[in-house]
């Protein structure tokens, strides 16, 4: 009996031993004793003020840990951590002004802070490697003392911009520190801008060169007769020009030219492209070798867009065309001539134009030709008179198809402008009504299928006698069908029909382009005070590309993007033409243009040829990369790093990269890459600042102190005093023991009770 209570017992206690290690109890106490590490920072960033902070007493038996250069403080509480004895209490003292040069991850014991005063500098200006004359230059710090080329001037975070081309020796100071940088300011860019003709480029060039850039119009005639090389050139400029001419002239963008700017653009070269009536599409850029390099998406509407067209407008200049519409005595035959001349001037330079007025008898007054300005076309088209009876449909249709027959463009169109009410010989000899002869319609629709279309424009009201046969008649020919009442808006219809037909994607209404995202060519423009422009070309930006201003109905009006090595802007709107009137008279109208030049010009060495320069330390490592305009590695020619003048050796790491490393100098040095005896590029060689004067984080102390459960002190008062540091030891792993002893003595019993 007494066996079996014993049994039960242990298994009992078995149970209970178990279940309580399952529970994980743990035994704590309070550590009078604890381990102090006390972190001092003692970098370049702590202001000398508080060393007296630091040399005060510390805690009793406290190990001190020093941080003398840098300030990784995240590193330091590392080492901290292991000067405390695995297992016993401690706890760790970080006095810093919290700069840390890399992050901090908390701590494996309680971290307590107290924050120490900081300073600024010195800092090292952040320099570009080189500028062009008139660019502002950014120090990207606020120095004490400030001097160029050994003249003191008063200090500032930004340079003059008119400094000149040369290289220049900068110091900056603070206290007793100096630091120096070398700035190349380098020769005025050049800029070669391609346009219909000189006085239209004013306005561009003009803004340009208030900024210092040098730059050549050239209109297509002296472009071909010059044949410039675009690698003489940083930036080009094209505005308005078409790309080729279908009538076997004189190309006005040789084929040659854009070859060779579509390779200097891939190898860096700069690219601006502005918009107007023989700009993108409908100056045919997308069929020649300037279409892959844009930023836009070419022939996007219709696969002819951009064809030449050949344009036969007859007009009706019956006598019933003689009503007066307007006070000043404009008749209605006055307001078709003016749509007629607003015709010419959408045609592109590489269209055709003919003109026939028409009564009972055929008077030309253009036979197709060229639209250009020989000739005076705009005279002889207005030299168009009255006449007399009514319009000879029938006939003028049969002479103009016959005509149109023998042109060679892919696009011949008839636009026949007559009375509603009085269009006469609608079939052929019958001069009233219909006849049983062959129609208008059959001749519409068998010139539809040769190729030539025809468009009506009717003046009248839908009533008239013969305003449906007009209108059929439009549609036979596979044109389009425009019916007014209202002379004064012949025009505008006239305009209407011939932007249809070219497929132009200009758009003309008053609008003011908007930013849609910051960026150094937008940065400052005041765009909602600008003038209005009148018109653009609706583009279409290709996939990667930035649209970084808008027009109407969030139309793309500005796209950035890189062809290459090279940059490219397309702007739908004109560089100072008819659009932009007023809106070049718009006090940042220059800074516009000028950020635009600036940021898409030509890199140093035509971006084939790179050195990066990197802190190692105690030493500089210099990359040297050089490519070619394909991006390929190049290693021709004679390759030498001078530092100071004097050679170091270079280790071929890959073909094209080569790498060195050579000792910071005490002060400023000038590294450059020579090619077969001519310096390529060159660069400042300085010590960078210490990595403890970045960006000060005042809240660091605080927030290690809450995420360790140390003690945050707003100042220095007194030594630091640290609380009791609570200790805890798991019982489980002392029950679980007492369990696994129990266990054979519970087994032993069990069977003897049996």
């Amino acid at each position: 009996m007494r066996s079996d209570r014993l049994a039960h017992g242990v298994r009992a206690t078995l149970l209970v031993l178990l279940a309580a290690a399952f529970l994980g109890p743990s035994w704590s106490w309070d550590e009078e004793r604890v381990d102090i590490v006390v972190v001092e920072d003692r970098s370049a960033s702590v202001s000398p003020h508080d060393t007296d902070v630091l040399d005060r007493d510390l805690p009793l038996g406290a190990v001190t840990h020093r941080i003398e250069s840098g300030s990784d403080l995240g590193q330091a509480l590392r080492e901290a951590s292991d000067r405390i004895p695995v297992g016993g209490a401690g706890r760790i003292v970080l006095l810093s002004d919290g700069r840390s040069t890399d992050p901090v991850e908390g701590a494996d014991h309680p971290v307590d802070t107290l924050p120490l005063a900081t300073v600024e500098g010195p800092a090292s200006p952040t320099l570009p490697d080189a500028i062009r004359p008139g660019e502002a230059v950014d120090l990207g710090v606020e120095p004490e003392r400030l001097s160029v080329d050994g003249v003191a001037i008063p200090p500032s975070s930004t340079l003059d911009p008119d400094l000149g081309t040369g290289l220049h020796h900068l110091e900056l100071g603070w206290g007793d520190v100096t630091r120096s940088a070398r700035l190349h300011v380098r020769e005025a860019p050049r800029v070669l801008f391609v346009v219909p003709d000189v006085e239209a480029g004013v306005p561009v060039r003009d803004a340009l060169e208030a900024e210092h850039f040098e730059v050549d119009i050239l209109t297509p005639s002296t472009l071909r007769a010059e044949q410039p090389d675009p690698a003489w050139y940083d930036l080009v400029l094209l505005a308005d020009v078409p790309a080729y001419d279908h009538q076997g002239g004189d190309t006005p963008l040789p084929p040659s030219f854009l070859h060779d700017l579509r390779r200097e653009v891939s190898g860096g070269l700069g690219l601006v492209v502005f918009g107007g009536s023989q700009s993108y599409d409908m100056g045919g850029w997308g069929e020649s070798e300037l279409g892959p390099v844009l930023p836009v998406e070419t022939n996007q509407n219709d696969g002819r867009m951009g064809a030449p067209v050949t344009v036969l407008v007859i007009l009706d200049n019956s006598g019933s065309m003689s009503q007066i519409v307007m006070e000043d005595g404009t008749n209605k035959l006055d307001l078709a001539v003016e749509g007629t001349v607003a015709t010419r001037e959408i045609l592109r330079s590489f269209d055709r134009i003919g003109v026939m007025s028409f009564d009972d008898a055929p008077h030309w007054h253009l036979r197709p030709e060229n639209v250009d300005d020989r000739g005076n076309q705009v005279a002889r088209i207005r030299g168009v008179s009255m006449g007399g009876g009514g319009i000879y449909v029938y006939t003028s249709l049969k002479l103009a198809y016959d005509v149109l027959s023998a042109e060679t463009t892919p696009l011949r169109h008839v636009i026949l402008f007559s009375d509603a009410a009085d269009s006469e010989e609608q079939t052929q000899g019958t001069i009233f009504g219909w006849g049983s002869g062959p129609s208008s319609y059959d001749l519409a629709r068998r010139a539809w299928a040769d190729g030539v279309t025809t468009s009506v424009i009717g003046i009248g009201t839908a009533a008239d006698q013969d305003a449906s046969f007009l209108q059929v008649l439009a549609e036979r020919g596979g044109g389009r069908y425009y019916l007014t009442s209202d002379a004064t808006e012949l025009r505008a219809l006239f305009m209407k029909e011939t932007r249809r037909l070219v497929g132009s994607a200009i758009r003309e209404k008053a609008y003011r382009p908007k930013v849609t995202q910051e960026h150094p060519i937008t940065e400052g423009l005041a765009l909602s005070s600008a003038p209005l422009l009148g018109g653009y070309v609706k583009l279409k930006p290709r996939p990667g590309t930035q649209v970084l201003l808008k027009g109407p109905d969030r139309d793309p009006w500005l796209i950035l993007g890189r062809y290459g090595l090279g940059q490219v802007v397309a702007v739908a709107g004109d560089a100072g033409g008819a659009w932009s009137t007023d809106f070049t008279a718009w006090d940042q109208w220059p800074d516009l243009q000028a950020q635009i030049a600036r940021h898409v010009l030509r890199d140093e060495a035509s971006g084939t040829t790179a050195m990066v320069i990197e802190d190692a330390g105690s030493e500089a490592s210099i990359q040297l990369m050089r490519r070619d305009h394909d991006g390929l590695a190049r290693d021709d020619g004679l390759i030498t790093l001078l530092v100071e003048g004097e050679p170091v050796d270079l280790k071929l790491i890959e073909p094209g990269w080569y790498s060195a490393r050579v000792p910071w100098p005490e002060g400023l040095a000038s590294a450059q890459l020579v090619v077969d005896g001519e310096v390529v590029v060159e660069r400042s060689l300085a010590r960078p600042s210490p990595l403890e004067f970045g960006e000060a984080r005042p809240a660091l102390l605080e927030q290690l102190s809450e995420q360790t459960g140390g003690v945050h002190a707003a100042s220095w008062t007194a030594p630091i005093e640290t609380a009791p540091f609570e200790k805890r030891r798991p019982l489980w792993p002392l029950l679980a023991l007492l369990a696994l002893l129990l266990m054979p003595v519970d087994a032993w019993l069990r069977r003897s009770i049996r």
